[in-house]
């Protein structure tokens, strides 16, 4: 209850990436949020007590007291417990054992003004079995994340490589979405470029699993 009358206007749903007055904090959404180090303790302070210089003032928050804060953390706590979301424990290699031979290298850890940065490799092939590399990255929103993706060529091994030589092409989009610190689904998505291209790219999905072993997920 508390919740409802107090927060959602502001952040929506506790698993939404909600966009209202609050601009968007925190990035990803409250079940997001409390994936992070020490989020619990902070998430209490501030909902008690409002944040200096924003919108959440202690009156905008409904003036809790110590059992609205009881009722909330336990109410979120619950909600983080029946709702998997992303967290830096992701971090891994993933892939398809009926494809072996290509897979994903996703590395999660903690973004500037909060929530979760998902970067992710994908070392596959095109159409005429030529190794392509294209590597991208964005914020997640609770179990999911669609990260666009570029290919990267033109510059020269070793001590040859210079900065200036790399081309990158923007070469589609990887949607994930993980139901648990072990398992997981993609959408691979080349965009109108790469499809017209020649180069044999499709749309396609399949689910993932790890091949190294999750460490504190979540």
């Amino acid at each position: 209850t508390f919740y409802v009358e107090n927060c959602r206007q502001c952040h929506g749903e506790p698993e939404q990436d909600h966009q209202g007055v609050n601009n968007g904090l925190p990035a990803g959404g409250i079940l997001v949020f409390m994936g992070s180090d020490g989020s619990y303790s902070e998430l209490a302070h501030k909902a008690r007590w409002g944040i200096p210089g924003t919108v959440m003032t202690r009156s905008m928050a409904g003036t809790p007291d110590s059992q609205d804060m009881i009722d909330l953390m336990l109410y979120l706590q619950e909600l983080d417990e029946a709702t998997f979301v992303i967290t830096g424990g992701i971090s891994g290699t993933w892939y398809n054992p009926d494809r072996n031979g290509e897979g994903f290298l996703i590395d999660v850890a903690p973004a500037i003004g909060g929530g979760w940065m998902v970067v992710a490799t994908y070392y596959t092939y095109d159409g005429l079995g030529n190794q392509v590399w294209m590597i991208g990255n964005e914020l997640a929103a609770g179990n999911g994340v669609t990260t666009p993706m570029q290919v990267t060529e033109g510059a020269a091994f070793g001590t040859m490589f210079d900065l200036n030589d790399v081309i990158r092409t923007d070469w589609g989009e990887l949607e994930f979405e993980f139901s648990s610190c072990g398992s997981g689904h993609v959408i691979i998505r080349p965009n109108a470029f790469m499809l017209a291209a020649g180069l044999g790219f499709e749309t396609f999905q399949y689910d993932i699993v790890r091949v190294t072993a999750a460490n504190a997920c979540p």
